[in-house]
């Protein structure tokens, strides 16, 4: 586990693997193990990365006052802190807000998705069950 500093908070995380940047955020009372089995599934096509939003798991915790706008500044600066070039954001429920925000307002390239995506084309394989790989077999 690895932790950055952005705006005077230690924001935690988990990453594994390499290739496109794939950010998950979990949903209301959860941490980055929330995404472990996606993690360990993505993690030969994706540098998977997965926070501890701010007041849970590793991560400091929520300021007095904290706002919708810091929650996407604390993603801008995470994504910024890590150096991720144009990742693919996933947010599961209530993290999709702050993802969302994100995307939206800040001036670092992203793209958004909630947790019921259909992920980016370099992300997908087909299996045995996949029409596609029946068809190619």
């Amino acid at each position: 586990m690895g932790t950055v500093r952005v705006d005077g908070l230690d924001l935690a995380y988990r990453r594994s693997g390499r290739g496109i940047p794939l950010l998950f955020l979990h949903g209301a009372f959860g941490d980055s193990r929330d995404w472990t089995a996606e993690s360990e599934r993505l993690a030969d096509r994706a540098d998977v990365v997965a926070w501890d939003a701010p007041g849970c798991g590793g991560s400091s915790d929520v300021p007095v006052g904290w706002t919708d706008e810091d929650w996407a500044d604390a993603i801008a600066g995470f994504v910024e802190a890590l150096g991720l070039d144009r990742p693919v954001i996933c947010g599961l429920s209530l993290g999709s807000v702050p993802g969302k925000a994100a995307t939206n307002c800040c001036s670092i390239p992203m793209t958004f998705s909630p947790a019921r995506f259909r992920a980016h084309r370099s992300l997908r394989r087909p299996t045995t069950r996949s029409p596609i790989w029946r068809a190619t077999t």
